[in-house]
Protein backbone atom coordinates (compact mmCIF):
# COMPACT_ATOMS: atom_id res chain seq x y z
CA UNK A 1 0.00 0.00 0.00
CA UNK A 2 1.65 3.10 -1.22
CA UNK A 3 2.43 6.35 1.50
CA UNK A 4 -0.59 8.48 1.86
CA UNK A 5 0.61 12.58 1.46
CA UNK A 6 2.33 14.03 4.57
CA UNK A 7 2.62 10.23 6.06
CA UNK A 8 6.30 8.97 6.82
CA UNK A 9 8.01 5.32 6.11
CA UNK A 10 10.47 3.43 7.98
CA UNK A 11 11.95 0.60 7.49
CA UNK A 12 12.85 -1.55 9.88
CA UNK A 13 15.77 -4.49 9.56
CA UNK A 14 16.98 -7.15 11.33
CA UNK A 15 20.24 -5.48 11.74
CA UNK A 16 18.60 -3.24 14.05
CA UNK A 17 19.24 0.47 12.23
CA UNK A 18 15.46 1.59 11.25
CA UNK A 19 16.00 3.56 8.48
CA UNK A 20 13.42 6.68 6.50
CA UNK A 21 12.96 5.64 3.19
CA UNK A 22 10.39 8.88 2.33
CA UNK A 23 13.41 10.96 2.05
CA UNK A 24 15.34 10.41 -1.74
CA UNK A 25 18.10 8.76 -0.12
CA UNK A 26 17.50 6.50 2.72
CA UNK A 27 18.57 7.53 6.19
CA UNK A 28 19.04 5.99 9.50
CA UNK A 29 17.02 7.20 12.13
CA UNK A 30 17.79 4.87 15.05
CA UNK A 31 20.16 2.47 15.83
CA UNK A 32 20.66 0.03 19.15
CA UNK A 33 23.55 -2.28 20.39
CA UNK A 34 21.53 -5.02 20.07
CA UNK A 35 18.62 -5.92 17.57
CA UNK A 36 15.74 -3.88 18.01
CA UNK A 37 12.37 -6.23 18.86
CA UNK A 38 9.76 -2.64 18.98
CA UNK A 39 9.66 0.43 16.98
CA UNK A 40 6.32 2.40 17.49
CA UNK A 41 5.60 6.20 15.97
CA UNK A 42 4.10 9.01 18.37
CA UNK A 43 2.50 11.38 16.86
CA UNK A 44 1.64 14.01 19.15
CA UNK A 45 5.71 13.57 20.47
CA UNK A 46 6.67 13.48 16.68
CA UNK A 47 8.82 10.68 17.87
CA UNK A 48 10.19 7.35 17.29
CA UNK A 49 10.17 4.53 20.56
CA UNK A 50 12.12 1.48 19.99
CA UNK A 51 13.08 -1.11 22.33
CA UNK A 52 15.94 -3.33 21.74
CA UNK A 53 17.45 -6.45 22.98
CA UNK A 54 20.32 -4.35 23.99
CA UNK A 55 17.92 -3.37 27.10
CA UNK A 56 17.07 -0.08 26.46
CA UNK A 57 14.14 2.05 25.76
CA UNK A 58 14.68 5.03 22.88
CA UNK A 59 13.18 7.89 22.03
CA UNK A 60 14.27 9.38 18.46
CA UNK A 61 13.33 12.98 16.83
CA UNK A 62 13.52 11.66 13.17
CA UNK A 63 15.54 14.14 12.09
CA UNK A 64 18.83 13.69 14.56
CA UNK A 65 20.84 10.22 14.78
CA UNK A 66 21.12 10.78 18.20
CA UNK A 67 18.48 9.56 20.53
CA UNK A 68 16.50 12.16 22.60
CA UNK A 69 16.30 10.06 25.83
CA UNK A 70 17.57 6.63 26.53
CA UNK A 71 15.66 4.69 29.23
CA UNK A 72 18.25 1.89 30.71
CA UNK A 73 15.69 -1.31 31.39
CA UNK A 74 16.61 -3.99 33.95
CA UNK A 75 15.79 -7.16 31.39
CA UNK A 76 14.86 -7.20 27.63
CA UNK A 77 11.20 -5.69 26.59
CA UNK A 78 9.30 -9.22 25.18
CA UNK A 79 6.24 -7.01 24.39
CA UNK A 80 5.36 -3.65 23.74
CA UNK A 81 2.28 -0.95 22.93
CA UNK A 82 1.99 2.74 22.51
CA UNK A 83 -1.29 4.28 23.72
CA UNK A 84 -0.19 7.76 24.28
CA UNK A 85 0.41 9.17 26.54
CA UNK A 86 1.29 5.67 28.02
CA UNK A 87 3.97 3.16 26.70
CA UNK A 88 3.34 -0.19 28.47
CA UNK A 89 5.82 -3.44 28.24
CA UNK A 90 6.68 -6.54 29.48
CA UNK A 91 9.81 -7.16 31.06
CA UNK A 92 10.73 -10.59 32.39
CA UNK A 93 10.53 -10.87 36.55
CA UNK A 94 8.62 -7.78 36.94
CA UNK A 95 5.65 -9.00 34.83
CA UNK A 96 4.75 -5.26 33.19
CA UNK A 97 5.62 -1.60 33.46
CA UNK A 98 4.65 1.28 32.09
CA UNK A 99 5.80 4.88 31.46
CA UNK A 100 3.93 7.75 31.04
CA UNK A 101 5.27 10.00 28.15
CA UNK A 102 3.66 13.54 30.09
CA UNK A 103 6.70 12.39 32.66
CA UNK A 104 9.04 13.62 30.49
CA UNK A 105 11.46 16.42 31.55
CA UNK A 106 14.04 17.57 30.12
CA UNK A 107 15.37 14.02 28.79
CA UNK A 108 14.10 12.07 31.33
CA UNK A 109 11.39 9.71 31.34
CA UNK A 110 10.28 8.98 34.94
CA UNK A 111 7.96 5.41 36.12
Amino acid sequence: MPAQEGHQILHLAAAHLPTHTSLPCPLQVAAHDAPIRHCFFVGPMNMLITAGWDKTLRFWDCRSPSPVHTQPLPERVYAMDVNYPMVGGFIPRTWASLWYLYNMVDGCLTV
